[in-house]
């Protein structure tokens, strides 16, 4: 799943600074996960604790 909204508004993010979250899912759809990194990319999203976090399952 491609979220297509990532930018700093929509990471939840703790004291610590790991990202802990995403929000915001209505642009969500099913693809190739390269179109995010795109998105990304063009966004200035390069931040250790998101890439640490990316594709982690996590429990809700």
């Amino acid at each position: 799943m491609l979220h297509m909204d990532v930018w700093f508004q929509n990471i939840l993010v703790d004291s610590a600074g790991n990202v802990t979250g995403l929000v915001d899912f209505d642009r969500a759809l099913w693809g190739d996960p390269e179109i995010e990194f795109a998105v990304l990319d063009y966004c200035g999203i390069s931040e250790p604790a998101f890439w640490r976090g990316y594709g982690r399952e996590r429990d809700i």
